[in-house]
């Protein structure tokens, strides 16, 4: 699920997009997002688009 959502925020949806097209509430994406910051370093959302884009390549 965590990689749904980085996904959706690597291609530019918000919060509420991310959940309707995962099927989540938009706080239980929220919860999501904090655990990928912790798990990969980063603060920001694009720093997840830009890791997402150096590994899918």
């Amino acid at each position: 699920r965590e990689l749904q959502v980085a996904r959706g925020f690597a291609v530019g949806q918000t919060y509420k997009e991310v959940a309707r097209n995962i099927g989540m509430s938009p706080c239980t994406v929220r919860h999501h997002l904090r655990k990928i910051y912790n798990k990969l370093g980063v603060t920001r959302k694009a720093q997840i688009a830009q890791l997402l884009h150096l590994t899918d390549g």
